[in-house]
């Protein structure tokens, strides 16, 4: 199954398109690639800020200190 592209749009600040450009020169990728690699980089730390939020908020999640996770880990 082939996947379906949309085109979009969208105005940047010319520093951060010339940060691109440079990165897609270094790496020897497209535009497209790296802005679609950043865009799936971020939704996934915003998803799990959000549930990391969640779980802080619900009074029933248990809080450990950090001496306490490290003896659950065993370190």
């Amino acid at each position: 199954m082939s996947t379906k592209y949309v085109h979009v749009s969208a105005a940047l600040e010319r520093g951060l398109v010339d940060r691109v450009k440079e990165y897609c020169k270094e790496q020897d990728r497209t535009k497209s690639w790296v802005i679609k690699k950043a865009v799936e980089s971020f939704l996934g730390e915003v998803r799990d800020t959000e549930e990391a939020y969640k779980r802080l908020k619900n009074p029933k999640t248990k809080i450990l200190s950090s001496k306490q996770f490290r003896k659950k880990l065993h370190v």
